[in-house]
């Protein structure tokens, strides 16, 4: 498996789109059903923004996964200098390979 980062939002957005749906079971009061257009709109907003960054996890040459990391200001503290951290605004892997450890950390 690769991973690599990823600014094809043809490639982001079938994974997003899976990853709301699987929300959208689990809360369908909170989640919205949206036409399958909207993922790759919003992958590419995000993606010009600068401060969204998708990694997709590769199993021979296909998109299996993905994690989305959003850059966020942070006050500098008593304890850190940062000025942005990383937050994760999305972890999916496709269903028929949950459980074989893509989205575990190595």
């Amino acid at each position: 498996m690769k991973i690599k980062v990823c600014e094809d939002t043809s490639l982001i957005a079938p994974l997003l789109k899976e990853l709301h749906e699987h929300h959208l079971k689990l809360d369908p009061n909170l989640f919205k059903k949206v036409p399958d257009h909207v993922y790759s709109e919003i992958a590419a907003r995000a993606l010009a923004s600068g401060e969204h960054h998708f990694y997709l996890a590769f199993q021979d040459e296909v998109p299996v996964g993905f994690i989305w990391l959003e850059e966020l200001p942070v006050r500098e503290n008593d304890l850190v200098h940062l000025e942005r951290s990383l937050h994760i605004s999305g972890l999916v892997t496709k269903n028929h390979l949950r459980g074989q450890g893509i989205a575990e950390a190595s």
